[in-house]
């Protein structure tokens, strides 16, 4: 409605492609929807959203992702995915991030 707020976190599609799964967002490629961020902002202001901010933190979020590793928490995070998953996705987490395959974006819309 108008003068509404969206606010949201992602994963995102990097330059290099493909990705490795598992993933902190996904299982395997044909469970896995992203998009570059170039077209989450496009999609994002077709619908009649104006941008307010839109950041890629993708050091910040690899760096949370791997003291998770370090610390072995990674295995014990509480989510959706299998527990034998958790730790193999944040590995592969990490490594996309790293390779370039994808980006943590976050960003907060106004609807006019």
């Amino acid at each position: 409605r108008p003068g509404g707020m969206y606010t949201f976190q992602e994963i995102a599609q990097g330059p290099v492609q493909p990705a490795h799964y598992p993933g902190g967002w996904a299982t395997t490629a044909a469970t896995s929807f992203f998009y570059p961020p170039d077209r989450v902002r496009a999609m994002l202001t077709a619908v009649g959203f104006a941008e307010v901010t839109f950041e890629d933190f993708t050091e910040a979020s690899t760096a949370v992702a791997q003291q998770r590793l370090d610390t072995n928490e990674a295995a014990r995070v509480p989510n959706y995915t299998a527990p034998e998953l958790r730790a193999a996705g944040t590995e592969n987490s990490v490594r996309n991030a790293q390779e370039n395959r994808t980006q943590a974006v976050r960003g907060v819309y106004r609807k006019p």
